[in-house]
Protein backbone atom coordinates (compact mmCIF):
# COMPACT_ATOMS: atom_id res chain seq x y z
CA UNK A 1 0.00 0.00 0.00
CA UNK A 2 1.39 3.57 -0.83
CA UNK A 3 0.82 7.11 0.38
CA UNK A 4 -0.56 9.84 -1.92
CA UNK A 5 2.98 10.45 -3.32
CA UNK A 6 3.32 6.78 -4.33
CA UNK A 7 5.71 5.82 -1.54
CA UNK A 8 5.04 2.48 0.18
CA UNK A 9 3.79 2.68 3.77
CA UNK A 10 5.98 0.81 6.20
CA UNK A 11 4.37 -1.92 8.31
CA UNK A 12 1.47 -2.41 5.91
CA UNK A 13 1.23 -5.71 4.10
CA UNK A 14 -0.13 -5.77 0.60
CA UNK A 15 -3.38 -7.70 0.14
CA UNK A 16 -1.63 -10.41 -1.87
CA UNK A 17 0.95 -10.92 0.84
CA UNK A 18 -1.81 -10.91 3.44
CA UNK A 19 -3.71 -13.70 1.61
CA UNK A 20 -0.58 -15.83 1.23
CA UNK A 21 0.22 -15.43 4.93
CA UNK A 22 -3.32 -16.47 5.90
CA UNK A 23 -3.10 -19.55 3.71
CA UNK A 24 0.21 -20.55 5.23
CA UNK A 25 -1.32 -20.25 8.71
CA UNK A 26 -4.31 -22.42 7.72
CA UNK A 27 -2.02 -25.13 6.34
CA UNK A 28 -0.19 -25.47 9.65
CA UNK A 29 -1.41 -28.55 11.64
CA UNK A 30 -3.18 -27.84 14.90
CA UNK A 31 -1.14 -28.67 17.93
CA UNK A 32 -2.49 -31.65 19.90
CA UNK A 33 -1.75 -32.43 23.49
CA UNK A 34 1.21 -34.70 23.79
CA UNK A 35 1.52 -37.76 26.00
CA UNK A 36 3.74 -35.67 28.20
CA UNK A 37 0.87 -33.24 28.74
CA UNK A 38 -1.46 -35.98 30.01
CA UNK A 39 1.30 -37.60 31.98
CA UNK A 40 1.99 -34.31 33.61
CA UNK A 41 -1.51 -34.23 35.25
CA UNK A 42 -1.37 -34.59 39.01
CA UNK A 43 -2.18 -38.09 40.24
CA UNK A 44 -4.96 -36.71 42.43
CA UNK A 45 -6.69 -35.27 39.35
CA UNK A 46 -6.46 -38.62 37.54
CA UNK A 47 -7.94 -40.44 40.53
CA UNK A 48 -10.68 -37.82 40.85
CA UNK A 49 -11.64 -38.20 37.17
CA UNK A 50 -11.68 -42.00 37.52
CA UNK A 51 -13.93 -41.78 40.59
CA UNK A 52 -16.29 -39.39 38.83
CA UNK A 53 -16.50 -41.70 35.83
CA UNK A 54 -17.20 -44.68 38.04
CA UNK A 55 -19.85 -42.72 39.93
CA UNK A 56 -21.49 -41.61 36.66
CA UNK A 57 -21.54 -45.18 35.34
CA UNK A 58 -23.14 -46.40 38.58
CA UNK A 59 -25.73 -43.64 38.39
CA UNK A 60 -26.59 -44.59 34.79
CA UNK A 61 -26.95 -48.26 35.80
CA UNK A 62 -29.22 -47.31 38.71
CA UNK A 63 -31.39 -45.13 36.46
CA UNK A 64 -31.66 -47.90 33.88
CA UNK A 65 -32.71 -50.35 36.59
CA UNK A 66 -35.34 -47.92 37.91
CA UNK A 67 -36.61 -47.32 34.40
CA UNK A 68 -37.01 -51.05 33.73
CA UNK A 69 -38.77 -51.54 37.07
CA UNK A 70 -41.12 -48.64 36.33
CA UNK A 71 -41.94 -50.02 32.88
CA UNK A 72 -42.65 -53.47 34.37
CA UNK A 73 -44.84 -51.96 37.09
CA UNK A 74 -46.81 -49.90 34.58
CA UNK A 75 -47.37 -53.02 32.46
CA UNK A 76 -48.65 -54.89 35.52
CA UNK A 77 -50.99 -52.01 36.34
CA UNK A 78 -52.27 -52.00 32.76
CA UNK A 79 -52.92 -55.75 32.86
CA UNK A 80 -54.69 -55.53 36.22
CA UNK A 81 -56.86 -52.66 34.98
CA UNK A 82 -57.75 -54.64 31.85
CA UNK A 83 -58.64 -57.72 33.92
CA UNK A 84 -60.72 -55.62 36.33
CA UNK A 85 -62.58 -54.16 33.35
CA UNK A 86 -63.25 -57.61 31.89
CA UNK A 87 -64.44 -58.92 35.27
CA UNK A 88 -66.73 -55.93 35.69
CA UNK A 89 -68.29 -56.70 32.31
CA UNK A 90 -68.59 -60.44 32.98
CA UNK A 91 -69.67 -60.41 36.62
CA UNK A 92 -71.06 -56.93 37.19
CA UNK A 93 -74.66 -58.19 37.00
CA UNK A 94 -74.18 -60.98 39.58
CA UNK A 95 -76.44 -59.32 42.17
CA UNK A 96 -79.25 -58.87 39.66
CA UNK A 97 -78.84 -62.46 38.49
CA UNK A 98 -79.20 -63.80 42.04
CA UNK A 99 -82.44 -61.87 42.47
CA UNK A 100 -83.78 -63.36 39.24
CA UNK A 101 -82.83 -66.86 40.42
CA UNK A 102 -85.10 -66.42 43.42
CA UNK A 103 -88.01 -65.70 41.09
CA UNK A 104 -87.19 -68.80 39.00
CA UNK A 105 -87.04 -70.98 42.13
CA UNK A 106 -90.49 -69.83 43.22
CA UNK A 107 -91.91 -70.40 39.74
CA UNK A 108 -90.52 -73.94 39.53
CA UNK A 109 -91.69 -74.81 43.04
CA UNK A 110 -95.18 -73.57 42.14
CA UNK A 111 -95.23 -75.68 38.96
CA UNK A 112 -93.92 -78.89 40.50
CA UNK A 113 -97.12 -80.08 42.30
CA UNK A 114 -99.18 -79.67 39.13
CA UNK A 115 -96.71 -81.17 36.66
CA UNK A 116 -98.55 -84.54 36.66
CA UNK A 117 -102.08 -83.18 36.87
CA UNK A 118 -104.65 -84.58 34.41
CA UNK A 119 -106.85 -81.50 34.63
CA UNK A 120 -106.83 -79.92 31.17
CA UNK A 121 -107.11 -76.37 32.43
CA UNK A 122 -104.25 -76.90 34.88
CA UNK A 123 -102.19 -78.65 32.20
CA UNK A 124 -102.60 -75.64 29.87
CA UNK A 125 -101.61 -73.29 32.67
CA UNK A 126 -98.61 -75.43 33.62
CA UNK A 127 -97.49 -75.64 30.00
CA UNK A 128 -97.71 -71.87 29.62
CA UNK A 129 -95.75 -71.23 32.80
CA UNK A 130 -93.20 -73.89 31.90
CA UNK A 131 -92.66 -72.20 28.53
CA UNK A 132 -92.13 -68.90 30.32
CA UNK A 133 -89.63 -70.62 32.64
CA UNK A 134 -87.67 -71.99 29.67
CA UNK A 135 -87.65 -68.58 27.99
CA UNK A 136 -86.23 -66.97 31.12
CA UNK A 137 -83.51 -69.64 31.40
CA UNK A 138 -82.64 -69.19 27.71
CA UNK A 139 -82.32 -65.44 28.23
CA UNK A 140 -80.06 -66.02 31.24
CA UNK A 141 -77.87 -68.40 29.25
CA UNK A 142 -77.36 -65.73 26.58
CA UNK A 143 -75.86 -63.62 29.36
CA UNK A 144 -73.60 -66.38 30.67
CA UNK A 145 -75.87 -67.67 33.48
CA UNK A 146 -76.13 -71.47 33.25
CA UNK A 147 -77.68 -74.24 35.32
CA UNK A 148 -75.50 -76.73 37.17
CA UNK A 149 -76.76 -80.21 36.26
CA UNK A 150 -76.03 -82.20 39.42
CA UNK A 151 -78.20 -85.33 39.60
CA UNK A 152 -76.12 -88.47 39.12
CA UNK A 153 -72.86 -86.50 39.07
CA UNK A 154 -69.99 -86.89 41.55
CA UNK A 155 -70.23 -84.50 44.46
CA UNK A 156 -68.07 -81.42 43.80
CA UNK A 157 -67.61 -79.07 46.78
CA UNK A 158 -66.78 -76.27 44.37
CA UNK A 159 -70.34 -76.35 42.98
CA UNK A 160 -72.40 -78.40 45.42
CA UNK A 161 -73.57 -77.87 48.98
CA UNK A 162 -74.50 -81.16 50.69
CA UNK A 163 -77.68 -80.79 52.74
CA UNK A 164 -78.01 -84.44 53.75
CA UNK A 165 -76.67 -87.91 53.01
CA UNK A 166 -78.42 -91.20 52.23
CA UNK A 167 -77.05 -94.73 51.91
CA UNK A 168 -75.93 -95.55 48.39
CA UNK A 169 -78.20 -98.12 46.74
CA UNK A 170 -75.51 -99.25 44.30
CA UNK A 171 -72.72 -99.00 46.86
CA UNK A 172 -71.14 -95.96 45.18
CA UNK A 173 -70.74 -93.09 47.66
CA UNK A 174 -70.20 -89.43 46.88
CA UNK A 175 -72.84 -89.21 44.13
CA UNK A 176 -75.51 -86.52 43.98
CA UNK A 177 -78.78 -88.38 44.55
CA UNK A 178 -81.17 -85.42 44.42
CA UNK A 179 -81.02 -81.69 43.79
CA UNK A 180 -83.06 -79.67 46.26
CA UNK A 181 -82.13 -76.29 44.82
CA UNK A 182 -80.56 -75.78 41.40
CA UNK A 183 -77.14 -74.17 41.28
CA UNK A 184 -75.96 -71.68 38.66
CA UNK A 185 -72.71 -70.36 37.23
CA UNK A 186 -72.01 -66.94 35.75
CA UNK A 187 -69.49 -67.07 32.90
CA UNK A 188 -67.89 -70.15 34.43
CA UNK A 189 -67.74 -68.71 37.96
CA UNK A 190 -69.99 -70.08 40.69
CA UNK A 191 -73.01 -67.85 41.16
CA UNK A 192 -74.95 -70.07 43.54
CA UNK A 193 -74.08 -73.55 44.79
CA UNK A 194 -76.55 -76.37 44.21
CA UNK A 195 -78.12 -77.76 47.38
CA UNK A 196 -78.00 -81.53 47.04
CA UNK A 197 -78.51 -84.88 48.75
CA UNK A 198 -75.39 -87.07 48.49
CA UNK A 199 -74.93 -90.82 48.78
CA UNK A 200 -72.62 -92.24 51.43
Amino acid sequence: MADPQGRPIKGVVHSGEEDESSLRNLERPLASPSQNDTDSLPESDVISCSERLESAEKMVADLQDKLLRTIAEMENIRRRALKDKEDAIKFGNAALAKDILGFIDNLERALHPFSTSENQELKSLVEGLSLMDRDILSALERHGICKIHSDGQPFDPAFHQAVSEIPAEDGQPGIVHQTLQTGYTLNGRLLRAAMVVVTK
